[in-house]
């Protein structure tokens, strides 16, 4: 099954930037990514909503090496609070890994999210780089 892609949004420096809608919601099923390819590394954030008390996991997989050369941390496993927000920032050294594994230049950078269910909705938030 295809993975569910949870767009980025894009920040500006010296802007007002609101972030709108309901995100994309949680999808346990197929799972996630997000499609980095040509962004800056830098300032990166995944807001998790949940929209029930019913407790999950939301997973941030660990990537491959090469690109992340620091995969040996790990998985990053969040606990989001019933009925609340959870911002938490993340870096391509630990996370982006390549579509099935195909080695440079072929490289597709994604992050790889697994959330144990449904209740909830997710964002991923790039900040301008110039700043």
């Amino acid at each position: 099954m295809a993975r569910t892609q949870i767009p980025v949004t894009q920040l500006v420096a010296d802007t007002f930037s609101t972030i709108t809608g309901t995100g994309t919601a949680l999808d346990n099923t197929n799972n996630m990514y997000v499609d980095v390819t040509g962004l800056k590394s830098g300032r990166w954030f995944f807001i998790v909503q949940m929209t029930s008390t019913v407790a999950l996991t939301v997973t941030i997989k660990a990537g491959t090496n090469p690109p992340a050369f620091r995969q040996s941390l790990g998985d990053l496993v969040l606990t989001p609070v019933a009925n609340d927000y959870q911002v938490v920032q993340v870096g391509s050294s630990r996370y982006v890994g390549q579509l099935n594994g195909s080695p440079p230049p072929n490289v597709l950078e994604q992050f790889y999210v697994n959330p144990s269910g449904s209740n909830g909705n997710i964002w991923f938030v790039a900040l301008d780089n110039s700043i």
